[in-house]
């Protein structure tokens, strides 16, 4: 999928099933998992929140298939703000791997986990709402 703002392409979002994935990068992996790849290709749209979420819509797309039970993100190990993004939605890390000369970190995300965060957010914007409602 192309990320697009204002019209304009600014990245690129991909589910894998990495069962099926011919190469198995990520080694033998079972069929009730996905892995989530986004890129950002203008350094200009980098640290905006875009990648944030394009995370979140490929997350929800994910998990939108009751089959799904976790998806495994794989950044580069210097990637900061993607480590950061994944410690806030309460993935753990599984492992390092080694491709060559980069070192990836695998987090996983659980159904369960994503629910309970979806949850959450429901019940502090409806807290939200009682609160502005109570100060008008």
């Amino acid at each position: 999928m192309i990320a697009e703002v204002a019209g304009l392409p600014i990245g690129f979002l991909q589910i894998i099933e990495p069962a099926r994935e011919e190469n198995h990068y990520l080694g033998q992996r079972a069929s009730d998992l996905r892995v989530i790849d986004i890129w950002i290709g203008n350094e200009a749209y980098i640290g905006r929140g875009f990648g944030k979420k394009m995370g979140e819509v490929v997350a929800r797309l994910c998990f939108a298939d009751k089959m799904v039970n976790a998806i495994l993100i794989d950044p580069m190990a210097p990637n900061k703000k993607t480590r950061s993004f994944c410690k806030e939605l309460v993935c753990h890390l599984v492992e390092y791997l080694h491709f060559s000369i980069v070192e990836c970190v695998v987090y996983r995300l659980e159904r369960s986990v994503w629910m309970n965060r979806l949850l959450i957010t429901k019940i502090c914007r409806i807290f939200q709402k009682i609160t502005l409602c109570r100060s008008i």
